[in-house]
């Protein structure tokens, strides 16, 4: 599924499919030809608007705290975590950890993860998803 929200701040997500994310890194200029160029992701990644982390969790691990750690160090507001084509909840004690830092935490498929992000990054919202599998 194609995107139009290229005009955001920073690292904007283009299009995914199954298997793949593309990024627009960067702020989208105006003109086409000067528009960055996309980048094909199909490992886990952290996805802020400033930031861009590959392989942050092995496609077979579970979400654990050093994990969780990597992403609480964005300093978001809300984290999105995207867990492939079906929703996969973490450790409830995960999601406690999550709340008493003061960070919301919701838990969506890639593709719902991919669509909220756009949407809150071009709110000017510190976001940070947390793709686990694409």
């Amino acid at each position: 599924m194609k995107f139009n929200l290229e005009h955001g701040p920073g690292n904007m997500i283009h299009s995914y499919a199954a298997g793949e994310i593309k990024i627009a890194l960067g702020r989208a200029a105006e003109s086409p030809a000067d528009r960055p160029a996309l980048q094909v992701i199909s490992v886990s990644m952290i996805l802020t608007p400033a930031l861009l982390i590959l392989d942050w969790i092995a496609q077979d691990e579970a979400l654990a705290p050093q994990h969780l750690r990597q992403i609480l160090e964005t300093q978001p507001e809300i984290v999105i975590l995207g867990t492939g084509a079906r929703i996969n909840f973490p450790d409830p004690a995960l999601l406690a950890q999550c709340q008493q830092a003061g960070v919301g935490m919701e838990v969506m498929d890639t593709g719902a993860a991919c669509r909220t992000y756009n949407v809150l990054a071009s709110e000017g919202r510190k976001v940070c998803a947390a793709f686990m599998r694409i």
